[in-house]
């Protein structure tokens, strides 16, 4: 059996990157590719940048579902699907993000494309 903790630190530093699914205006569902850049006792981090329309589908709807693929084929590979809400806690943990992911640095490379980052959180999830 494994506890929170020990899946969150597969997903973000094992997986990383995974596909989300968030549903839209329409009800239709909606998908994107987003990294889980760090975790604490309470859930995954990860960001976006405010005005796009994953931002939005995050704010108005506060859930999403995720799955996190490892493996080079269907009979040694390890999958994660977890389902939760999600909340904005903001840019204040931005510094620590891109030291630990310091990739972002090449993506956002000035503070002006970094103004418009913040971070959210996945708790209260369930999984498989």
């Amino acid at each position: 059996m494994h506890n929170a903790s020990e899946f969150f630190d597969y997903v973000v530093n094992e997986i990383h990157t995974t596909i989300v699914d968030t549903v839209d205006d329409e009800g239709h569902p909606t998908m994107a590719a987003i990294d889980m850049m760090d975790y604490d006792e309470d859930g995954r981090l990860f960001l976006t940048a405010k005005g796009k329309s994953f931002y939005d589908r995050l704010t108005k709807r506060g859930y999403l579902s995720l799955t996190a693929l490892q493996g080079e084929d269907t009979m040694s590979g390890k999958a994660i699907t977890i389902r939760g809400r999600v909340k904005e806690i903001g840019p204040d943990c931005l510094p620590r993000l891109f030291e630990k992911n310091p990739y972002m640095l090449d993506i956002y490379r000035t503070e002006e494309s970094r103004k418009a980052l913040t971070v959210f959180k996945l708790y209260e999830g369930i999984g498989e």
